[in-house]
Protein backbone atom coordinates (compact mmCIF):
# COMPACT_ATOMS: atom_id res chain seq x y z
CA UNK A 1 0.00 0.00 0.00
CA UNK A 2 0.95 3.82 -0.43
CA UNK A 3 1.51 5.27 2.38
CA UNK A 4 0.18 8.92 1.92
CA UNK A 5 -0.61 12.40 4.34
CA UNK A 6 -4.37 13.54 3.87
CA UNK A 7 -5.15 16.79 4.51
CA UNK A 8 -8.00 18.92 5.72
CA UNK A 9 -9.07 22.25 4.14
CA UNK A 10 -10.90 24.33 7.20
CA UNK A 11 -13.63 25.96 6.21
CA UNK A 12 -15.02 29.08 7.54
CA UNK A 13 -16.14 27.75 11.98
CA UNK A 14 -19.31 30.35 12.21
CA UNK A 15 -21.00 28.27 9.19
CA UNK A 16 -19.13 24.89 9.95
CA UNK A 17 -22.31 22.91 8.58
CA UNK A 18 -20.17 20.90 6.15
CA UNK A 19 -16.63 19.58 6.12
CA UNK A 20 -15.10 20.36 2.98
CA UNK A 21 -12.23 17.77 2.38
CA UNK A 22 -9.86 17.23 -0.40
CA UNK A 23 -7.27 15.15 -1.47
CA UNK A 24 -4.79 14.62 -4.14
CA UNK A 25 -3.35 12.05 -6.40
CA UNK A 26 0.00 11.36 -6.08
CA UNK A 27 2.36 11.62 -9.41
CA UNK A 28 -1.13 11.89 -11.35
CA UNK A 29 -1.77 8.44 -11.21
CA UNK A 30 -5.03 6.99 -12.58
CA UNK A 31 -7.59 4.16 -12.19
CA UNK A 32 -8.27 1.71 -15.44
CA UNK A 33 -11.82 3.67 -15.37
CA UNK A 34 -9.94 7.07 -15.61
CA UNK A 35 -10.44 8.85 -12.36
CA UNK A 36 -7.06 9.69 -10.22
CA UNK A 37 -6.22 7.29 -8.43
CA UNK A 38 -5.80 7.89 -4.54
CA UNK A 39 -6.32 4.09 -3.60
CA UNK A 40 -3.80 3.54 -0.55
CA UNK A 41 -3.07 3.84 3.08
CA UNK A 42 -3.10 7.77 4.22
CA UNK A 43 -2.23 9.55 7.91
CA UNK A 44 -3.87 12.49 9.58
CA UNK A 45 -0.72 12.03 12.06
CA UNK A 46 0.26 15.59 13.18
CA UNK A 47 0.48 17.69 16.00
CA UNK A 48 -0.60 21.02 15.28
CA UNK A 49 -3.18 22.69 18.14
CA UNK A 50 -6.44 23.26 16.87
CA UNK A 51 -6.89 26.78 18.09
CA UNK A 52 -3.67 29.49 18.10
CA UNK A 53 -1.97 30.02 21.76
CA UNK A 54 -2.38 32.93 23.23
CA UNK A 55 1.37 33.38 22.70
CA UNK A 56 1.57 33.33 18.80
CA UNK A 57 -1.57 35.37 18.28
CA UNK A 58 -1.32 37.44 15.16
CA UNK A 59 0.52 34.95 13.55
CA UNK A 60 -0.82 32.34 10.83
CA UNK A 61 3.07 30.50 10.55
CA UNK A 62 5.50 29.78 12.62
CA UNK A 63 9.29 29.96 11.36
CA UNK A 64 11.64 26.53 10.33
CA UNK A 65 13.67 27.42 13.21
CA UNK A 66 11.11 27.15 15.81
CA UNK A 67 9.22 24.64 14.23
CA UNK A 68 12.42 22.19 14.36
CA UNK A 69 12.71 23.52 18.90
CA UNK A 70 9.23 22.52 19.13
CA UNK A 71 9.85 19.18 17.59
CA UNK A 72 13.03 18.30 19.17
CA UNK A 73 10.99 18.92 22.64
CA UNK A 74 8.62 16.97 21.54
CA UNK A 75 11.13 14.08 20.08
CA UNK A 76 12.53 14.12 23.48
CA UNK A 77 9.69 14.02 25.54
CA UNK A 78 8.40 11.33 23.73
CA UNK A 79 11.57 8.92 24.01
CA UNK A 80 11.57 9.98 27.60
CA UNK A 81 7.93 8.57 28.19
CA UNK A 82 8.53 5.41 25.81
CA UNK A 83 11.62 4.63 28.29
CA UNK A 84 10.03 5.38 31.40
CA UNK A 85 9.79 2.05 33.40
CA UNK A 86 6.25 0.54 33.91
CA UNK A 87 4.29 1.86 36.53
CA UNK A 88 2.55 -0.41 39.30
CA UNK A 89 -1.11 0.27 40.30
CA UNK A 90 -2.94 -0.28 43.67
CA UNK A 91 -5.99 -2.41 43.52
CA UNK A 92 -8.96 -0.48 42.91
CA UNK A 93 -7.27 2.62 41.24
CA UNK A 94 -7.40 3.99 38.25
CA UNK A 95 -4.77 2.03 35.46
CA UNK A 96 -4.56 4.69 32.99
CA UNK A 97 -5.05 4.47 29.31
CA UNK A 98 -2.85 3.07 26.84
CA UNK A 99 0.98 3.62 27.14
CA UNK A 100 2.95 5.36 24.94
CA UNK A 101 4.77 2.24 22.95
CA UNK A 102 0.79 2.69 20.98
CA UNK A 103 0.92 6.63 20.97
CA UNK A 104 1.25 8.60 17.56
CA UNK A 105 1.26 12.24 18.13
CA UNK A 106 2.82 13.08 14.78
CA UNK A 107 4.90 16.12 14.19
CA UNK A 108 4.33 19.83 14.65
CA UNK A 109 3.85 21.87 11.17
CA UNK A 110 4.74 25.26 10.88
CA UNK A 111 0.81 26.14 10.88
CA UNK A 112 0.41 28.24 13.86
CA UNK A 113 -3.82 26.78 14.19
CA UNK A 114 -5.28 23.85 12.14
CA UNK A 115 -8.55 26.92 12.45
CA UNK A 116 -7.82 29.48 9.92
CA UNK A 117 -11.52 31.12 10.25
CA UNK A 118 -11.73 33.18 12.32
CA UNK A 119 -8.29 34.79 11.54
CA UNK A 120 -7.46 34.55 15.46
CA UNK A 121 -7.37 30.73 14.75
CA UNK A 122 -9.42 31.13 18.00
CA UNK A 123 -13.31 29.66 18.44
CA UNK A 124 -16.06 32.09 18.33
CA UNK A 125 -18.15 31.70 21.94
CA UNK A 126 -21.28 29.32 21.49
CA UNK A 127 -24.86 30.96 22.55
CA UNK A 128 -27.11 29.82 25.02
CA UNK A 129 -28.74 27.08 22.73
CA UNK A 130 -24.84 25.94 22.18
CA UNK A 131 -24.16 25.95 26.35
CA UNK A 132 -27.35 24.11 26.74
CA UNK A 133 -26.49 21.64 23.65
CA UNK A 134 -23.29 21.08 25.01
CA UNK A 135 -24.78 19.31 28.39
CA UNK A 136 -26.93 16.57 26.55
CA UNK A 137 -25.04 15.53 23.11
CA UNK A 138 -24.88 11.72 22.48
CA UNK A 139 -26.25 10.74 25.98
CA UNK A 140 -28.96 9.29 27.12
CA UNK A 141 -31.93 11.46 28.55
CA UNK A 142 -30.50 10.42 32.43
CA UNK A 143 -26.88 11.89 30.89
CA UNK A 144 -23.78 10.12 31.97
CA UNK A 145 -23.72 10.93 35.86
CA UNK A 146 -26.90 7.95 35.82
CA UNK A 147 -25.05 5.06 34.84
CA UNK A 148 -28.03 2.77 34.84
CA UNK A 149 -27.67 0.76 31.30
CA UNK A 150 -24.94 0.88 28.88
CA UNK A 151 -27.21 3.37 27.25
CA UNK A 152 -25.87 5.53 30.02
CA UNK A 153 -22.70 5.73 28.83
CA UNK A 154 -21.16 7.92 26.06
CA UNK A 155 -21.12 6.92 22.47
CA UNK A 156 -17.43 7.74 22.14
CA UNK A 157 -16.84 5.28 24.57
CA UNK A 158 -18.77 2.63 23.60
CA UNK A 159 -17.10 2.84 20.45
CA UNK A 160 -20.49 3.18 18.31
CA UNK A 161 -18.31 6.39 16.61
CA UNK A 162 -14.85 8.11 17.01
CA UNK A 163 -17.29 11.11 17.17
CA UNK A 164 -18.16 11.62 13.31
CA UNK A 165 -17.44 14.11 11.14
CA UNK A 166 -15.06 15.96 11.05
CA UNK A 167 -13.63 14.23 13.72
CA UNK A 168 -13.31 11.39 12.06
CA UNK A 169 -10.22 13.13 9.91
CA UNK A 170 -8.50 14.67 12.09
CA UNK A 171 -5.27 14.00 13.95
CA UNK A 172 -5.28 12.22 17.27
CA UNK A 173 -3.28 10.27 19.91
CA UNK A 174 -3.54 7.22 17.86
CA UNK A 175 -5.12 5.01 15.12
CA UNK A 176 -4.91 7.83 12.44
CA UNK A 177 -4.61 6.15 9.54
CA UNK A 178 -7.54 5.69 6.51
CA UNK A 179 -7.62 3.11 3.47
CA UNK A 180 -8.98 4.91 0.22
CA UNK A 181 -10.39 2.44 -1.90
CA UNK A 182 -12.24 3.49 -5.52
CA UNK A 183 -15.01 1.59 -8.07
CA UNK A 184 -16.43 3.89 -11.07
CA UNK A 185 -18.43 6.69 -9.73
CA UNK A 186 -17.51 6.24 -5.87
CA UNK A 187 -14.83 6.30 -3.43
CA UNK A 188 -14.33 4.33 0.28
CA UNK A 189 -13.06 5.56 3.28
CA UNK A 190 -12.51 3.19 6.05
CA UNK A 191 -11.36 4.66 8.64
CA UNK A 192 -8.81 3.14 11.07
CA UNK A 193 -10.32 4.39 14.17
CA UNK A 194 -13.60 2.42 15.43
CA UNK A 195 -13.60 0.91 12.06
CA UNK A 196 -15.93 3.72 10.18
CA UNK A 197 -16.57 3.62 6.78
CA UNK A 198 -17.12 6.47 4.27
CA UNK A 199 -18.72 6.28 1.03
CA UNK A 200 -18.89 9.03 -1.73
CA UNK A 201 -20.41 8.86 -4.39
CA UNK A 202 -18.66 11.05 -7.39
CA UNK A 203 -21.57 10.94 -9.70
CA UNK A 204 -24.03 14.31 -9.02
CA UNK A 205 -26.64 12.91 -7.04
CA UNK A 206 -28.28 15.74 -4.97
CA UNK A 207 -28.10 15.61 -1.71
CA UNK A 208 -31.10 13.67 0.52
CA UNK A 209 -33.67 15.57 2.88
CA UNK A 210 -32.08 16.75 5.89
CA UNK A 211 -34.27 14.72 8.17
CA UNK A 212 -31.66 11.81 7.50
CA UNK A 213 -28.77 12.15 9.07
CA UNK A 214 -25.67 9.53 9.84
CA UNK A 215 -22.56 9.97 12.61
CA UNK A 216 -20.33 10.88 9.72
CA UNK A 217 -22.95 12.67 7.07
CA UNK A 218 -23.53 11.96 3.95
CA UNK A 219 -20.55 12.93 1.51
CA UNK A 220 -20.62 14.13 -1.91
CA UNK A 221 -17.68 14.12 -4.09
CA UNK A 222 -16.47 15.99 -7.17
CA UNK A 223 -12.67 15.59 -9.07
CA UNK A 224 -10.92 19.20 -9.52
CA UNK A 225 -8.18 18.38 -11.77
CA UNK A 226 -6.20 15.69 -9.71
CA UNK A 227 -8.25 16.56 -6.38
CA UNK A 228 -11.26 14.77 -4.90
CA UNK A 229 -13.19 17.63 -3.10
CA UNK A 230 -15.74 16.08 -0.53
CA UNK A 231 -18.55 18.19 0.58
CA UNK A 232 -20.53 16.47 3.76
CA UNK A 233 -23.57 17.44 5.42
CA UNK A 234 -26.44 15.90 6.68
CA UNK A 235 -24.43 15.72 10.07
CA UNK A 236 -26.31 14.09 13.24
CA UNK A 237 -26.57 16.88 15.84
CA UNK A 238 -25.82 14.93 18.60
CA UNK A 239 -22.18 14.03 17.47
CA UNK A 240 -19.49 16.02 18.93
CA UNK A 241 -16.68 17.12 16.43
CA UNK A 242 -13.51 16.92 18.83
CA UNK A 243 -13.93 14.71 21.52
CA UNK A 244 -17.06 14.22 24.01
CA UNK A 245 -16.34 17.04 26.18
CA UNK A 246 -15.23 19.46 23.29
CA UNK A 247 -17.33 22.58 22.71
CA UNK A 248 -17.66 22.57 19.13
CA UNK A 249 -21.18 21.26 17.74
CA UNK A 250 -22.68 21.63 14.36
CA UNK A 251 -26.48 22.50 15.35
CA UNK A 252 -26.74 25.57 13.41
CA UNK A 253 -27.27 28.65 15.94
CA UNK A 254 -25.38 27.53 18.25
CA UNK A 255 -22.15 29.78 17.25
CA UNK A 256 -22.47 33.56 18.35
CA UNK A 257 -21.40 35.32 14.71
CA UNK A 258 -18.50 37.41 15.64
CA UNK A 259 -16.35 40.23 13.69
CA UNK A 260 -13.89 38.86 11.77
CA UNK A 261 -10.22 38.44 13.46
Amino acid sequence: MIDRRFRVIAVPVVALVAMVAAATSAAGQSTPWGDPDLQGTWTSSGATPMERPDQFAGRDTLSDEEVSSIRAQTTARDLELLNAPAQRTEVGTNPGAYNNFWMDRGARTNRTSMLIDPPSGKFPPLTAAGEEHSKNQLKAPGGMEKDDTWEDRHIWERCVTRGGMPNAMFPRSYNNNMQVFQAPGVVVMLIEQVHEVRVVPIDDRPQVSDKITQWNGLSRGHWEGDTLVVETGNLDDRVSALQPWSPLQFAQGLWQRVDPG
